[in-house]
């Protein structure tokens, strides 16, 4: 059964090269998941976690190196497989009876490539929320703003470092909780 009164807002960094061009016989893959759990009910972030990922099927490149921050040789010290990884998003995390949400959709993709390309089941529930699709709703865009200028939309700076999963998932969070702070309600 979901519980709607906690949220894992999700961000994830992957392999990158320039243009997107992998070398051949590697693929995109998942190097770090980060988690900010929002408590509804209280209105704030009540954990906020890396979850760093050894790379199996590419390299982690000068150029994601320079996005991500992240070097191979760190990944291989301090990272984790995806099962563990996923281990812990379904366990500690509760990740199949929690609603997640992320900056659009492409972290579900990834999770989903992930998922079939490692054969660990996918670790989430049926209820995703697009947090820069519920702001663009919200605010009558268009389009799907970036994190950055979501942010100051809400009159909030970045915190941490971008294209850090973790960091990114922490300001992230941040946007929902203003969001959920602007729609709410009495009944």
């Amino acid at each position: 059964m979901i519980r709607f009164n906690l949220v894992n807002v999700i961000d994830v960094e992957a392999t990158c090269y320039p243009d997107r061009i992998f070398p051949p016989g590697e693929t995109q893959e998942i190097i770090e998941i980060g988690v900010a759990v929002v408590d509804l009910r209280a209105r704030k972030i009540v954990d906020n976690l890396s979850l760093p990922i050894k790379p199996l099927y590419s390299k982690v490149s000068p150029f994601c190196t320079q996005l991500t921050g992240w070097t191979e040789e760190e990944l291989e010290r301090i990272g984790t497989s995806y099962a563990e990884a996923a281990e812990v998003l379904t366990g500690r995390l509760d990740s199949k009876n929690r609603p997640w949400a992320s900056q659009g959709n492409t972290d579900k993709y990834f999770f989903e490539k992930e998922s079939r390309l490692t054969g660990v089941p996918y670790p989430f529930g049926p209820e995703h929320f697009n947090i820069a699709g519920l702001t663009s709703i919200l605010t009558g865009r268009s389009k799907q703003l970036g994190l950055k200028k979501a942010l100051r939309l809400f009159g909030l700076t970045q915190e941490g470092t971008h294209h850090r999963a973790k960091d990114d998932a922490f300001n992230s969070a941040r946007q929902l909780l203003e969001i959920v702070k602007r729609a709410s309600f009495k009944i």
